[in-house]
């Protein structure tokens, strides 16, 4: 059969496509099972992929990129490109924990291409050798530099844990054994901290005494925010019991700010009875029910003036250090939706008051949600580890200086959020 010209089959019958489109180039790998998967990112340039053609022997890819005659400069020199890997890996040695997609799972070390493994690094080309004579390495140390991962982490909403009986796509009692399946993944993609975004229990508080040691198993620093459910007690106990350092609070990483909101501290279950936070809570779903507000549900809450001012104030420190901000909270704020927090406007006007906030990500909608960068921000709501019975729901998430990658174990998708430069 004749092929396209951008279309190279391998010697294990999977197909190599070479990308020529907007933004970043990829080639992409399809399987015989009709499956497309990313299998190399062009550092070098913004030109297209173009040639691909396997060894006679099928252990080496050889591809080229394309240059541009019309700006000279070694940068846009066109260039050949050689990847090989460590040999062949039989089906049996894949981890078990992996998803299936003709590879044992995007961000596994070793890419199965029909059998075939190709030694990649978590920038996705590593053995990587420049066959054109005409390649300076200046350009090369460049690319590589822009697309280092600067550190990662790893990410889960909702296990909601319970010893109760299933509740319609809810399986409580299934939890624990997800989350220790995440904590295996993160220890050994070797995360630099872990986060999970709220509601790690559902209603009682022993529950907590049986979940925390399958999050515990996760060997770095963990985060925890707080979620509607965690409150079987008030929110001093349960920010006791998670070890947390205050209900709110901040933390950095190599030129990133981490700033992690209480979404339930203005609500109707969060704090004690009687108390003036319980009671502007009560007041605040009755006029948001008078105002017919969709997401005047009483299992949602809202940010109290306080932390607001507390909010705006990091953010302010944040932007002054240089820092980009990636904001954690339970509950989102964006699209509008029936679980959003109750002040989202006020969240989002403070959040996109500050060119330097590059990500939203909450919880609390079990299937999850995303609106693509408003006014330079991505708000990104992860499914939650509690539905279904036989399916997780987590991500390791990388962090560049240009961008996001979420990795998806589960139902979670993949996800790459783009850095905005804004001009405000």
């Amino acid at each position: 059969m004749d092929y396209p010209d951008n279309i190279t089959v391998s010697p294990r019958g999977g197909i190599v496509l070479c990308e020529d489109g907007d933004d970043e180039q990829y080639l992409r790998g399809l399987t015989q099972q009709g499956q497309v998967f990313d299998f190399a990112l062009n550092v070098f340039n913004e030109r297209e992929w173009a040639g691909a053609t396997f060894s006679p022997d099928g252990e080496t890819l050889f591809v080229n990129i394309q240059g541009d005659t019309s700006k000279p400069g070694p940068g846009n020199l066109g260039r050949t490109i050689a990847i090989w890997g460590p040999g062949k890996t039989e089906p049996s040695e894949r981890p078990p924990s992996k998803p299936s997609l003709g590879c044992p799972g995007r961000s596994a070390t070793d890419l199965y291409f029909q059998g075939e493994a190709m030694r990649l690094t978590r920038n996705r080309v590593a053995a990587i050798g420049v066959a054109a004579a005409a390649v300076a390495a200046t350009p090369l140390a460049s690319a590589e530099s822009e697309h280092k991962t600067l550190f990662e982490f790893g990410l889960v909403a909702d296990a909601q844990y319970c010893d109760c009986d299933p509740k319609g796509t809810r399986h409580y009692r299934e939890s624990p054994a997800k989350l220790a399946e995440a904590a295996e993944t993160f220890n050994q993609e070797d995360v630099d901290f872990a986060v999970q975004v709220g509601d790690i229990i559902d209603r009682y508080k022993k529950s907590f005494d049986e979940i925390l040691p399958a999050w515990e198993q996760v060997e770095a620093p963990r985060h925890n925010v707080l979620g509607n459910h965690d409150f079987p007690v008030p929110t001093d106990e349960v920010v006791d019991i998670l070890d947390m350092p205050n209900q709110y609070y901040d933390f950095s990483r190599d030129g990133w700010r981490f700033i992690v909101i209480d979404t339930n501290d203005i609500s109707t279950y969060a704090n004690p009875d009687g108390s003036a936070k319980d009671k502007q809570g009560e007041n605040a779903l009755e006029v948001l029910k008078w105002a017919g507000d969709i997401n005047a549900q009483a299992w949602n809450g809202g940010v109290s003036e306080e932390q607001m001012t507390w909010l705006q104030g990091v953010l302010d420190d944040s932007a002054t250090k240089g820092e980009k901000v990636v904001v954690l909270g339970h509950m989102p704020v964006e699209p509008l939706n029936v679980h959003n927090a109750w002040n989202d406007d006020a969240i989002i006007q403070t959040l996109e008051a500050h060119d330097n906030v590059v990500a939203y990500f909450n919880g609390h909608n079990h299937a999850g949600n995303y609106h693509a960068e408003r006014n330079g921000i991505h708000y990104v709501t992860f499914q939650g580890m509690v539905e279904t019975p036989d399916t997780n729901a987590y991500s390791v998430l990388r962090v560049y200086p240009n961008r996001l990658e979420i990795d998806r174990y589960g139902r979670e998708p993949d996800r790459t959020l783009q850095v905005a430069h804004n001009d405000k």
